[in-house]
């Protein structure tokens, strides 16, 4: 449970399907994120392939 301003307090349920509502059937999500990844992505967000973007994250600290 989390509280967001003081009043408004948002539950949240942990699934073992990721249920999508943007034309996608639902999938478990390891098939989400193994295969067709940034086809999946970008079908998520409504984006074109060309606008998902792989990057490096890279510690503040050096940490590695």
């Amino acid at each position: 449970m989390f509280l967001i301003d003081g009043a408004t307090v948002i539950d949240l349920q942990i699934s073992p399907l990721i249920v999508l509502t943007f034309g996608l059937p639902p999938t478990t999500p390891s098939a989400f994120f193994s295969s067709n990844l940034v086809a999946n992505l970008a079908a998520l967000l409504g984006v074109t392939t060309s606008q998902i973007r792989r990057v490096d994250i890279i510690s503040a600290n050096n940490d590695t």
